[in-house]
């Protein structure tokens, strides 16, 4: 201890602990020497202390020795060793000190704790292309580290990577130099120091060490079991056995990272002769580690860069545009059985845009390895994901606050109302916290995705068996063909939702997640529904939230909401100040006889569960028929004043009838007078008509007319029409151009063509500037033209692929489905081309037919043969 009271092990002031292990204790200390070779006075370093007994004289030479070597090592990534001396604490009792640069930041292992799915791979790329230059330096210098592990890289603050603690004084009780570390290293330690006699670390076995720590880095969790407590039995349980555990590649990072698996994979073979000889052949290797891409023939290019989820179909990945760096989703379809499905949910996005409905970018079907067909279907990038799904949210949060939830919903809302309108109505089917994108303090920006198991109700397929999530689904899908789903199975699906995210708690209890168990606790809970409770603080204080989820979650559909428009505007007016009894609203007057629909002066709509409809869907009425967010909420304000108003109406009706005898008189005297002073004569048997700011007139507003005597000048001029742009350099028919692919060549062209024509069919109802309509209709035929063309050449091609397949004595699977998918999945370019398909199945199938028969001959002769021999044998 030192004059000031402070601490002192030789010429250093002891400032703070900064570790204490089995091996010796690490402090932070500031050197108070002013002659020191290696040290300048007043710098602050890391002073490491390990006791050694005094029989201990091999060891303390060989620390000594260790230490400098250690001095001399100079290298960037390599923690700097500064100087080493002997400390007598007593008389019997002695310290080798280390004195090492100090360094500010974190340990690998500190890091590695907040990053349960590992780290971004430009990260973990930079710290172990710095780990291996300082190792590659230590070993051209005869040094070995022997203790690789995350604690024993450090990360400073400005993001360099440091090896620390190369290995000096390992021992064991008999004082003997071993390679076991500190508690917890085994998990670090190549099989070598048990497979091969008194192998006390080299090289190769770092290389081992280095590929668990880099497995780690990029999955968050270790490649084999932890070991544990009973760490050191562990080890030689784990390695001493011929069966030795392989790592798993099952994290998504390893599909996302080319190289990646094949580079850990050497590393952490348990035959030496197997892995990398050296440092410097596993950074050749390790550069050689890329992001994957998509390469998409003759179109786009995506490079994946991070897993954001995975499901029983698919996985869905973060990806960047190589072409302008856009950030997109891509979602994988992990198997061929399941395209139909995938195709319907690609078809959706692409012909129904909607603010809150995720945005369909790309569509691609490449070729794998074996030949199969991959499937990806490209989307917009939702910042926040997957964190920002309504079910992460609730999970993290809690209930959200009520602020927040209802114009989320109010945004849910809108786009259920866009699919179950538009002119081919779409019914989701699975709606669910999961598929609802909810990003924090952005309700406006709020999606929901996932339409792979939508229906469209004009149409007769299902595809897949029970649709959507059995926690969510609308009792009715109990019920023989209830599976088709309706727009009230969809609210229902959401009220649950919006009863978990006022809450935090979900409505009834989960069921098992077995199938089988959770359909037959799913068919009881619809036999006996369970009381929903309504205890929260939430429903306190917006009982009208109460009414909105009662009746969304009404058994019947007919009693739920007409629509999602009504669902909104309730919605909405559940936050407004209570002006009149809720309770008595519902008594007097049933809300669903009345809808948008019928207040606009259509027809009203189909009843709930039934067709809505059966027109071909335009791109035009995708796109421009979607309905304002503002008109329907003021479309709904209007429906609930005119009910109030008939409300009032009726109550006073109710008390005019009971006082009608009292006052027969004084309205007659009443009716005299008017006539006396002129007025107007009450009509009793009219109803009186609301005020004029509740319903606007129907008829269009009359034009002004120009004042008698006005001058000819103030008349409007007719406006000139605009000069035409030659086709080059009209962007209106560029883009209508570039929306036609080069070339048919694999389903995702087949759905470019088909949403081209979309384009087209839509552009013949829309303004084209500067173009009288016969320009426009001459523009759309040279269009309509070389898409047909293009896709006549498509179905020839299909066509004679398959004909040569079945020539070559091959079945010609593959192009024959192909061929059938096309009608299908191109209503409109079917429209076109139907003789040449009809054409072009007709002879496939007469080609077919032949095959057939030829292998049926083939097979009977082989029959024959094989009888004959057998007779003759």
């Amino acid at each position: 201890m030192d004059e000031n009271g402070k601490e002192r092990i030789g010429d250093y002031e002891l400032l703070a602990l900064i570790g204490d292990g089995a091996q010796g204790r690490v402090y932070r200390a500031r050197c108070v020497a002013d002659a020191l070779p290696y040290v300048r006075q007043d710098e602050e370093v890391a002073l490491k202390v390990v006791r050694i007994t005094g029989e201990d004289e091999k060891l303390r030479l060989k620390f000594q020795e260790q230490a400098d070597i250690l001095r001399r090592l100079s290298h960037t990534h390599i923690v700097s060793y500064r100087d080493c001396f002997a400390w007598h604490a007593g008389e019997w009792d002695e310290a080798q000190c280390l004195v090492m640069e100090l360094l500010e930041g974190e340990p690998l292992s500190d890091r590695l704790k907040n990053a349960k799915n590992g780290l971004p791979w430009p990260q973990v790329e930079s710290i172990f292309e710095q780990c291996l230059a300082g190792l590659i330096h230590a070993r051209e210098r005869g040094i070995t580290h022997r203790d690789i592990k995350p604690s024993n890289i450090f990360i400073t603050k400005d993001g360099q990577a440091k090896l620390i603690d190369f290995d000096i004084a390992r021992r064991d009780d008999s004082g003997q130099m071993s390679t076991a570390g500190w508690k917890g290293t085994f998990d670090y330690m190549a099989p070598d120091f048990i497979t091969i006699n008194g192998f006390h670390g080299d090289e190769v076995s770092d290389i081992f060490s280095l590929g668990v720590c880099f497995y780690q880095a990029l999955t968050g969790a270790l490649p084999y079991e932890p070991l544990g407590e009973t760490a050191h039995i562990g080890y030689l349980n784990r390695w001493r056995h011929a069966s030795a555990p392989s790592p798993s590649f099952r994290p998504g990072v390893f599909r996302v990272l080319s190289a990646a698996k094949t580079v850990i994979a050497k590393c952490l073979t348990v035959r030496r002769e197997e892995r990398y000889p050296s440092f410097t052949a596993l950074l050749e290797d390790f550069r050689k580690i890329r992001y994957r891409r998509l390469r998409h023939k003759n179109k786009e290019e995506y490079e994946l860069l991070a897993v954001l989820g995975r499901g029983g179909f698919g996985e869905v990945f973060k990806a960047r545009r190589v072409s302008d760096g856009l950030l997109v989703a891509v979602k994988y379809l992990f198997s061929e059985k399941q395209s139909d499905r995938f195709l319907k949910e690609a078809k959706i996005l692409q012909q129904y845009p909607h603010p809150n409905l995720v945005k369909y970018v790309d569509f691609m079907v490449l070729e794998g390895t074996g030949g199969e067909k991959q499937y990806f279907l490209v989307m917009e990038f939702l910042e926040g994901m997957p964190g920002w799904t309504l079910r992460h949210r609730i999970k993290n949060e809690g209930g959200l606050d009520v602020a927040e939830a209802v114009p989320l919903f109010c945004n849910y809302l809108g786009a259920l109302q866009f699919l179950h309108h538009s002119a081919r109505p779409i019914i989701h089917r699975d709606i669910k916290p999961g598929n609802l994108y909810a990003p924090m303090g952005q309700p406006d920006k709020a999606k929901i995705f996932d339409l792979g198991v939508a229906r469209d109700v004009s149409g007769t397929v299902t595809v897949g068996g029970v649709p959507g999530t059995l926690d969510y689904m609308a009792p009715e899908f109990a019920e023989a063909g209830g599976d088709r789903g309706s727009p009230q199975s969809d609210l229902y699906a959401l009220g649950l939702c919006l009863y978990e995210a006022l809450t935090g708690k979900p409505v009834f209890e989960r069921l098992p997640t077995d199938m089988n168990s959770a359909w037959v606790a799913f068919q009881d809970r619809i036999r006996k529904p369970p009381q929903i409770a309504f205890d929260d603080e939430v429903f306190v204080r917006y009982p009208r939230l109460k009414q909105v989820v009662s009746r969304t979650l009404c058994e019947k559909p007919a009693q739920r909401y007409a629509g999602a428009a009504e669902m909104r505007a309730a919605l909405e007016d559940a936050l407004k100040p209570e002006t009149m009894s809720p309770e008595r609203d519902d008594d007097l007057f049933d809300a669903g006889e009345m809808t948008m629909a019928t207040l606009a002066g259509g027809q009203p709509p189909a009843e709930p569960g039934m067709t809505l409809g059966t027109r071909p869907l335009e791109l035009a009425d995708a796109t421009l028929a979607a309905p304002g967010g503002g008109g329907l909420v003021e479309a709904g304000r209007r429906e609930a004043e005119r009910r109030r108003t008939r409300k009032r109406l009726l109550l006073a009706g109710v008390a005019a009838g009971v006082a009608a005898v009292g006052v027969g008189g004084v309205l007659l005297g009443i009716r005299v007078a008017g006539r006396r002073g002129g007025g107007t004569p009450a009509q009793p048997d009219r109803v009186p008509q609301p005020h004029a700011s509740i319903h606007a007139p129907s008829q269009p507003v009359p034009e002004p007319k120009a004042a008698d005597g006005a001058p000819a000048g103030a008349q409007p001029k007719p406006q000139q029409a605009a000069t035409a742009l030659p086709p080059e350099r009209d962007p209106v028919y560029q883009n209508l151009l570039k929306a036609i692919p080069g070339a048919l060549d694999d389903d995702a062209a087949w759905l470019a063509a088909e949403a081209a024509a979309g384009r087209l069919a839509a552009q013949a109802n829309e303004t084209w500037p500067g173009l009288d309509e016969a320009e426009r209709t001459r523009r759309l035929a040279a269009l309509q033209e070389r898409l047909t063309s293009l896709a006549a050449e498509g179905v020839k091609r299909v066509r004679d692929a398959a004909l040569a397949e079945l020539a070559a004595g091959r079945d010609g699977k593959a192009d024959r489905e192909r061929l059938s998918r096309l009608a299908a999945q191109s209503p409109r370019l079917k429209a076109v081309l139907a003789p040449a398909l009809e054409d072009a199945a007709a002879q496939v199938d007469r080609a077919y037919a032949a095959y057939a028969e030829g292998v049926k001959r083939e097979q009977e002769q082989r029959r024959k043969a094989d009888a004959e021999q057998a007779a003759r044998q």
